[in-house]
């Protein structure tokens, strides 16, 4: 039980927070007078409840309301508190004469000391290694997420498609987690926030049975990390020795003349570091600019050669270079947004919307100047031009059958399926007035490509 006295004696005894850390927090879900979140710095707090004071414009709180999830944070400490209930809810009088009220919260069945936040893990952390989360939700229905952060009390984890059902403050049950065939979580845990990002759906869940052993993942990923390199080591050796010859030297002086133009890149980068960002930026471009035609015309000709060795290789010898050229390289190549998007694949598939946003853009794009000139480089090539040339094809034929359903008085419908940034409309509903005349209906698997 709360209570507002200090008893050297009481483990119980009541700590003035603002003593303690002037910025810790507590944040309570409120569904009065809509459902929001309330967050409030903290006025006391002991081991079995807190205070906090509120507004009469930030939501209602009786006594005796039971509460779930509350979270009390600072920069540095975390709790998550399952279960809570308003004790006493007292009006109180600010300095400017306005009426707010003391709220007293008492945790159900919960100790809470405030302890140091724990360290968090980007999902990445364990890349390359394979992580499975399933778990049941409702009555019996399962699904199966992708890792994207964790710490010893909760992880995050976005889920495809719809789980319309699942709402904050909901249990889920059999939540297994395991990190390459080992599992280090059964259990349930509580959904503390949800919501979309991009065409996924986020759960971040507080485990309720255990914690995350942080030990054991690390652990398994130092071990991992050993027989990986060890793989990697055997499987290059065995590559070397089973690649057509005329492939490595191909490879290799693709490698050299990329390397040869990273150097005098990143030093021009270095050399104009001080200047100004704007005339940085121009003075970028213009090298850029310079340099392309002749460097571009080079690097052609290396992959051209390389495409001539493998065009008459088998499927098992075209696989083995392939996984050659990978590891030789990839660490070059993906410096390119392009290519480091058509590989790896953001959203599950080549082709996405924003791949055909760089195509029509046709910019120099990139964090380095190398990333920037590999990136316009491939969207040079015969593919990228193709589908830029897509676009004044499309509203050439957009025109002439308007033409023809204007004459008779009519409106055309026109329903573009898999339509990704659909530049081309956007190009004629701003350039032509012939655009008036028709009705677009666009469809695509991507919620973002639709953004227009």
């Amino acid at each position: 039980m709360i209570n507002n006295t200090m008893d050297e004696n009481n483990n119980n005894k009541r700590i003035i927070g603002r003593m303690i850390d002037t910025s810790l927090n507590v944040e309570i879900p409120l569904t009065s007078p809509m459902e929001h979140k309330l967050i409030q710095p903290v006025s006391d707090f002991s081991q079995s409840g807190i205070s906090f004071l509120m507004r009469n414009e930030d939501g209602f709180l009786s006594q005796g309301t039971l509460i779930n999830n509350i979270r009390v944070f600072n920069s540095e400490y975390e709790e998550f508190i399952p279960e809570s209930k308003v004790i006493y809810c007292n009006p109180h009088r600010r300095l400017d004469g306005k009426e707010n009220y003391k709220i007293g919260i008492q945790f159900i069945n919960h100790s809470s000391i405030i302890q140091k936040r724990p360290t968090r893990f980007n999902g990445s952390f364990l890349e390359g290694f394979k992580t499975e989360i399933s778990f049941e939700y409702l009555d019996g229905q399962t699904s199966k997420a992708k890792l994207l952060d964790f710490s010893q009390n909760g992880i995050s984890m976005s889920v495809g498609g719809s789980i319309s059902l699942i709402s904050k403050s909901n249990t889920i049950k059999n939540l297994d987690i395991s990190i390459d065939g080992r599992n280090i979580y059964h259990g349930s845990g509580f959904v503390i926030d949800i919501f979309e990002r991009r065409d996924t759906v986020v759960l971040r869940v507080a485990l309720k049975d255990s914690y995350l052993p942080i030990d054991d993942i690390l652990l398994i990923r130092e071990q991992g990390k050993v027989k990986n390199s060890k793989k990697s080591l055997s499987s290059l050796i065995l590559l070397s020795d089973i690649v057509d010859p005329n492939f490595k030297a191909a490879v290799g002086d693709l490698r050299h003349f990329l390397e040869s133009i990273k150097k005098i890149l990143d030093k021009f980068e270095a050399d104009t570091m001080r200047d100004e960002p704007g005339l940085k930026k121009e003075l970028a471009r213009e090298f850029l600019q310079e340099i392309e035609q002749d460097s571009f015309n080079k690097l052609n000709l290396f992959l051209s050669s390389i495409y001539n060795v493998t065009a008459s290789l088998d499927q098992s010898q075209y696989e083995k270079c392939g996984e050659y050229y990978r590891t030789n390289l990839h660490s070059l190549l993906l410096e390119a947004p392009f290519i480091n998007r058509v590989y790896n694949k953001p959203l599950g598939y080549a082709g996405d919307y924003e791949m055909m946003n760089m195509i029509y853009r046709n910019d120099y794009e990139g964090k380095t100047l190398f990333g920037q000139f590999l990136h316009k480089h491939t969207l040079s090539i015969t593919p990228a031009q193709t589908n830029r040339n897509r676009i004044p094809y499309l509203i050439r034929k957009l025109k002439s059958k308007v033409k023809k359903f204007k004459k008779d008085n009519k409106r055309i419908k026109v329903t573009n399926i898999a339509c990704g940034p659909c530049i081309e409309i956007q190009m004629f509903m701003e350039s032509d007035d012939l655009s008036d005349y028709v009705d677009f209906t666009v469809l695509d698997a991507s919620r973002d490509a639709l953004q227009l």
